[in-house]
């Protein structure tokens, strides 16, 4: 009789926002011990997160399989390149081999692991997460401010929504991420709305290239898709002065 073989493990790695040290030694751990890493690459045919990997843990002996995701507005492309990307993975997860998916920042944030986890939850795989830093959190530490306190509430906003005026409004701390997808109207946004004199950013944390603007008010451009402002909450939203 012929044993069933198990389906392999999905595990969602996050690497951090750029600073190899700031992988999680559970981190390490799984893609060590995982002999498949399916890592997510640009257009152009990089991958920061491996790179990042790579700093800390070479790849030798590892099959790489390359995931592309591109953007896409249209959801029916959307979903069907999501599934041409399952399809690299679901026969080596079928034949019982483990595989890792590093990510940028953390797996719950903005992270591309999560447009292929339903669909293999759906499929009957297990997929498993692992935590990790996010830029903002990165950003935070590198301006030495704090992020929320207390009741304090903290708004994060991808600078690209449509209602951003409507989120900035909030109360609180506001962190504004991918911070370079409206570059020049993003900063006007800040001038206009009186958000710019709380406001600092950092680009590439944690990478070679690494930007740090504690105040904004003389920046005219931000050229880095991985930039993160930070808006400190105004005087009123102190609850516990």
């Amino acid at each position: 009789m012929t044993e069933e073989i198990k389906n392999g493990i999905f595990y969602g790695v996050s690497v951090g926002p750029g600073d190899p040290e700031l992988l999680s030694l559970k981190a390490l751990r799984i893609l060590k011990e995982c002999p498949v890493w399916a890592v997510p690459r640009t257009h152009r045919g990089n991958s920061l997160a491996l790179s990042i990997v790579e700093k800390i843990l070479p790849a030798e002996g590892k099959e790489i399989i390359y995931l592309d995701f591109p953007m896409q507005k249209d959801p029916k492309l959307s979903r069907e390149n999501h599934q041409k990307q399952l399809r690299k993975i679901t026969p080596l997860l079928g034949q019982g081999i483990n595989l890792a998916m590093p990510t940028l920042g953390d797996v719950s944030t903005f992270s591309t692991v999560q447009y292929l986890v339903p669909y293999l939850e759906a499929a009957g795989f297990e997929t498993v997460m692992i935590p990790g830093i996010t830029s903002f959190a990165a950003t935070a530490a590198k301006l030495s401010r704090s992020l929320t306190e207390r009741d304090q509430p903290l708004v994060i906003i991808p600078a690209a929504n449509p209602q951003l005026d409507k989120f900035l409004k909030l109360p609180g701390t506001k962190v504004i991420m991918k911070a370079a997808k409206k570059n020049r109207e993003l900063l006007k946004t800040l001038k206009d709305g009186g958000y710019i004199q709380r406001a600092a950013m950092v680009s590439n944390c944690g990478l070679e290239d690494e930007q740090v603007y504690p105040e904004l008010t003389e920046v005219e451009a931000i050229d880095s898709y991985f930039s993160t402002i930070i808006i400190s909450a105004a005087a009123e939203d102190q609850l516990f002065p």
